[in-house]
């Protein structure tokens, strides 16, 4: 009776013509948590005596394939257990492709490449720029638009807490509104404004809250001056400040094509502007540039700045005598001369 069992179970094992590896669910939508499981993973086989399909009982281990083209992206444990750790948005990629093997007991493999969809969802999407330091009021600082599939319409109204009274709103339509500041902006006084725009049916009922977050940017010149009769391709830093928490972000710095004396310089994307000329204060003493700065986000700040040329003085000649004789028998005292001392810039 043993003999036969195990045949029986012999002849199952050999019956499966395909085994199926799946992710279930297999799709999230968009704005999700992050680090939130997004599905599972399982082995099924199909019995060619019967044609159905049947999951396979002995426990499977899963791992990524080296080829997946987006396994970076997520977490997978050996029980299957699929983890996203970012939060997707379908306007930026509405699907990702990952491989997985599938391990029994007995350390057979079998190989899936498997497709992860994202579903499109209502929502509102944030462009807003960063504003330069110094800009006059009133300032455009970017657009709320809503994407929803259904197409409905929308109104907007700015909560009058946190900066939300200092904004206002401006080319609303029933999908999208700009948001304008109504003060200067000063780095220095407030680097950056929080404000709540509420979103709501055309209607009047409410939908969703819309966390607003504008910084102000100012991008610096370190030292901004240089004294004249400096060494060729010296060098300066640009750096960037931008809301609150500045420098974290690293920036990418480009020349805007305004900018009066950019040609005379050489600058580097990480910020180092380069001097290859020797500065002198008679000829010139300062220069104008303009200068973009773009944050990780794609978010830029615009400036024109200027550098300085300081003169530097000579150190003075030896003093010099002007006379060295005294006549014979002549009465004290007596101004025997003056000691002149020169620079080339005199004091």
């Amino acid at each position: 009776m043993f003999v036969r069992i195990s045949l029986i179970l012999l002849v199952l094992s050999f019956a499966r013509t395909e085994i199926i590896v799946s992710l279930t669910p297999s799709s999230i939508d968009e704005n999700n948590v992050p680090f939130v499981v997004l599905g599972t993973l399982s082995t099924r086989a199909t019995l060619s005596s019967t044609g159905a399909a049947e999951v396979v009982h002995e426990p499977c281990l899963y791992s990524f394939l080296s080829y997946g083209p987006d396994n970076n992206l997520f977490v997978l444990d050996s029980n299957g257990t699929l983890v996203i750790p970012f939060v997707a948005d379908f306007e930026s990629r509405s699907s990702y492709a990952i491989a997985v093997r599938s391990t029994d007991a007995l350390g057979q493999n079998v190989d899936a490449n498997l497709t992860i969809t994202i579903n499109d969802v209502s929502g509102v999407w944030e462009s807003i720029d960063v504003v330069v330091d110094g800009t006059r009021a009133p300032v455009v600082v970017g657009t709320l638009t809503v994407a929803d599939p259904n197409g409905e319409e929308y109104t907007w109204e700015i909560l009058p807490f946190i900066d939300g009274d200092l904004f206002s709103m401006t080319n609303t339509t029933t999908t999208s509104t700009q948001l304008v500041l109504n003060q200067d902006a000063s780095f220095d006084l407030q680097p950056q404004y929080n404000l709540v725009v509420l979103l709501l049916t055309a209607a009047g009922d409410y939908v969703m809250d819309v966390d607003v977050a504008v910084l102000v940017g100012r991008v610096q010149l370190s030292p901004s001056s240089i004294a004249e009769f400096n060494m060729p391709n010296a060098t300066l830093a640009l750096t960037t400040a931008a809301g609150f928490g500045s420098g974290a972000d690293p920036h990418v710095y480009s020349w805007l094509s305004y900018g009066p004396d950019n040609d005379l310089f050489v600058l580097k994307s990480d910020g180092t502007l380069v001097i290859p000329f020797v500065a002198d204060f008679e000829s010139r003493s300062s220069y104008a540039i303009a200068v973009r700065s773009t944050d990780a986000a794609g978010h830029h700040v615009d400036a024109n700045l200027t550098l300085a040329v300081t003169p530097r003085l000579d150190p003075p000649s030896l003093p010099v005598l002007s006379a060295n004789l005294i006549a014979d028998g002549a009465v004290g005292p007596v101004v025997v001369g003056r000691l002149n001392a020169s620079s080339v810039r005199p004091v």
